[in-house]
């Protein structure tokens, strides 16, 4: 027999040797939840049976609970049971778009119900400083989801400011529902201390960097390092990428507004020729690229007058996929991933020698599609004003423009030669 702390409890650990030759170790462990329950594992010898139960209990999770999802939830309804019910609630009011209720239960799985905290805790009792325990514990990675959840995840790192600030939003409106149903009187959301957030000073692309990227993007559909020979196919053959970094520079608009353009959406006869934004491409788990309706805000919807080369662009897309119902696909017809523009955009930079870490080393901006936004942004605000950017970009406020997306203009602030008069010694060239 061996002995093993568990919970700060000293629990007798059972081990025997099975028919096979393995060895099976177990043991009845007390969960988060309060609740005790069989736990075992296997090894090749007994200490490594032990082990490995002692590494299984210390990544465990326990079982979710079952709840009644669609009752109200209750003051003793622990975390974990009333975002479900909460998650449960929102699908059947349908005011979410699929991929905000796919984000949302994401958020539940990665900071609730996978990580220790405040899970098991009561939400008619849980408290602000419960709650920002947790979240500093996700920020900082003390509080850390199961290895294999990780390994399947392909992350090492543990800290994630990002979930961490999800966590917050997520617990926001997990303890509104808990209001709305009587099991709170209040919201201890707003009593948290905000991280401080590094806002990166927005940057533009250089007209150089520009021609370098369509450079790029040209040397890689000819597809230089591939070797015919070898089997290998033409990359972008319908030339999706430069005439989609066209729309990008010439419209602004996010590269899942630019995916979920569909014909309808393209008036290019007018007498002022524009595109309708009305939808985002979004990823569900389960069901893949989707496309919504629902853009990111009101002020999203919007019209834009699009310039000679981007009507130019567009066309030619036209011609080859009107009939799959949007104005870029794949070459099966389907709809293009955002995160396949990013890796090519990638691809193309390093085929032609250059890397988004060099950029960021001489002090320029990474080539990413919204850095296209960010460039578009600057010119209007430099050629017309910041209200003509914002317009574009779709914001509900010109700040939003001003702080992340118009590169500031740097201006020598003072006059030395007044300052020379008031304070300064006089020279030779003074004398004279």
């Amino acid at each position: 027999m061996a002995r093993k702390r568990v919970s700060n409890i000293e629990r007798t650990v059972a081990a025997k040797q099975l028919t096979s030759g393995m060895w099976e170790a177990f043991v009845r462990h007390e969960d988060t939840d309060g609740k005790v329950r069989p736990v075992t594992a296997r090894g090749e010898t007994k200490y490594d049976a032990i082990a490995s139960l002692s590494k299984k209990i210390a990544n465990r999770v326990p079982p979710t609970p079952r709840v009644k999802v669609l009752d109200d939830i209750c003051a003793d309804h622990t975390v974990a049971e009333a975002a479900a019910i909460w998650l449960a609630k929102e699908e059947a009011a349908r005011d979410l778009g699929k991929a905000s209720l796919d984000y949302y239960r994401r958020t539940v799985n990665s900071t609730i119900k996978n990580r220790r905290g405040v899970r098991s805790l009561k939400i008619g009792a849980v408290t602000a400083g419960q709650i920002e325990k947790h979240m500093v514990g996700i920020r900082n990675g003390t509080i850390t989801l199961p290895s294999k959840l990780l390994k399947r995840a392909g992350r090492s790192n543990q800290a994630s400011p990002s979930q961490a600030q999800n966590f917050r939003k997520a617990m926001s409106l997990i303890i509104k529902q808990a209001i709305r149903d009587g099991a709170r009187i209040d919201n201890p959301i707003p009593n948290l201390k905000r991280a401080k957030k590094k806002v990166a000073e927005p940057v533009a692309l250089t007209n150089e960097q520009i021609e370098t990227t369509r450079s790029a993007i040209a040397l890689w559909r000819d597809g230089a390092d591939l070797d015919r020979k070898k089997g290998g196919r033409p990359r972008d053959p319908d030339g999706v990428m430069p005439d989609l970094v066209s729309l990008l520079l010439g419209t602004g608009i996010r590269i899942s507004e630019a995916l979920a353009l569909r014909p309808q959406d393209c008036v290019l006869d007018a007498p002022t020729p524009y595109i309708r934004i009305r939808g985002t491409v979004k990823v569900v788990s389960g069901e893949g690229l989707i496309r919504e309706d629902m853009v990111k805000t009101d002020a999203s919807n919007r019209d834009l007058a699009v310039p000679k080369f981007v009507i130019e662009s567009l066309r030619r897309q036209l011609g080859l996929h009107a009939d799959h119902g949007f104005v870029f696909t794949t070459s099966k017809g389907t709809l293009v991933s955002p995160n396949n523009v990013r890796r090519n955009l990638r691809t193309a930079l390093k085929l032609a020698g250059v890397t988004n870490a060099e950029f960021k080393r001489d002090g320029l901006s990474p080539v990413t599609p919204h850095a296209f936004r960010r460039t578009l942004a600057t010119g209007l605000a430099e050629a017309v004003d910041d209200e003509a950017a914002r317009d574009y970009l779709g914001h509900a406020s010109v700040s939003i423009t001003k702080q992340s997306y118009i590169q500031k203009q740097r201006e020598v602030i003072g006059d030395a030669a007044l300052i020379q008069d008031l304070f300064g010694r006089p020279t030779e060239d003074d004398a004279a």
